[in-house]
């Protein structure tokens, strides 16, 4: 019950530590899109073309941009690919594998394998493991996962997860015997599309949790930690701020008003005639006031919506 511990409410399982003020601020400024910014329409090959481009002031932070990534080409903006380079990057592998029992043997098929032999064929000549009825595949592991089932040297791990599709890795000793593994196929844990929005409280709740059920604990207090830093570094940089004069009065408030106060006249009338007590009236006032207050800033929160944001040196967007 540390309170380090705690990353998920007890009450529905959603997380607690939700980025909040100024850190939603922050991403929510860096993954807006706008149109017509500097940059705008260039393709790129990968984030490090986008992240030199922009440290180049080649690219505007809000511009639409198209880069490919994960074997994809994604529409999106540069501040989003520049929050994606703080995800915690841990890819899934779909794996094969041939398990033996001596090392000598294990050395011998990788001999072959090096030679141009298939690994299909021989994991049905050689493979002693129990997925040799489902030729070979073990299934999708993440790296923590593929370190508590198969218990071998982190060196190891972090060799076999370094390797390409279609790559075989090394000779593997785990659980009293000799592995060798291919590797299928490898995408990332978190795909760009949990990132390609724009980021505001809402999406930052699923990010945090789906970060939470698929990479862990550890994962999660390290982008939140990232977050805080980002959140804070952009909704400096972006200035923004509030004045009473962005504060837009709603054309119906007074409609509003005028049907509070004739609530509040009935409710008058009822305690004239005697149909309610003092305290009934009373509460019933405060009700009807506090109702008004919140439909009036309801619909001021619905016009600045509809307002276009822009500066001196930049279009609506």
């Amino acid at each position: 019950m540390l309170s380090s511990n705690n990353i998920l409410s007890p009450a529905n399982g959603s997380p607690i530590i939700v980025p909040s003020q100024d850190i939603v601020l922050g991403t929510y400024y860096m993954t807006r899109g706008v149109a017509d910014r500097k940059g705008e329409g260039k393709i790129f090959a990968n984030i490090e073309e986008v992240q030199a481009a922009y440290d180049s002031r080649e690219v505007d932070l809000h511009a639409n941009i198209t880069v490919r990534m994960q074997g994809k080409r994604y529409e999106t903006t540069v501040g989003r690919v520049l929050l994606w380079e703080i995800i915690p990057q841990v890819d899934i592998l779909e794996l094969r594998h041939i398990q033996v029992d001596a090392e000598e043997e294990a050395f011998k098929i990788l001999d072959q394998i090096h030679n141009g032999n298939a690994f299909e064929g021989l994991f049905k000549k050689y493979s002693q493991s129990p997925d040799k009825e489902n030729n070979g595949f073990i299934g999708k592991f993440s790296f923590n996962e593929f370190r508590s089932i198969f218990g071998c040297k982190e060196a190891d791990i972090e060799s076999l997860f370094s390797l390409k599709p279609g790559d075989t890795s090394s000779v593997i000793f785990a659980d009293h015997a000799y592995h060798l593994f291919e590797v299928i196929s490898k995408e990332p844990a978190i795909p760009f599309d949990t990132v390609n929005e724009v980021m505001d409280k809402r999406m930052l709740r699923q990010l945090v949790d789906y970060v939470y059920r698929n990479l862990g604990p550890k994962a999660t207090v390290i982008l939140s930690d990232r977050l805080k830093d980002i959140g804070y570094k952009y909704s400096t940089q972006g200035g923004l701020s509030i004045a009473i004069d962005d504060m837009i009065i709603p054309a119906a408030k007074w409609d509003i008003l005028n049907k509070a106060e004739a609530q509040v006249a009935e409710i008058g009338r009822q305690y004239t005639e005697g149909l309610i007590t003092q305290g009934e009236k009373y509460n019933k006032i405060v009700d009807i006031w506090a109702k008004a207050t919140d439909d009036v800033a309801n619909e001021m929160m619905e016009s600045m919506k509809m307002e276009p944001a822009g500066g001196k040196d930049s279009k609506a967007g």
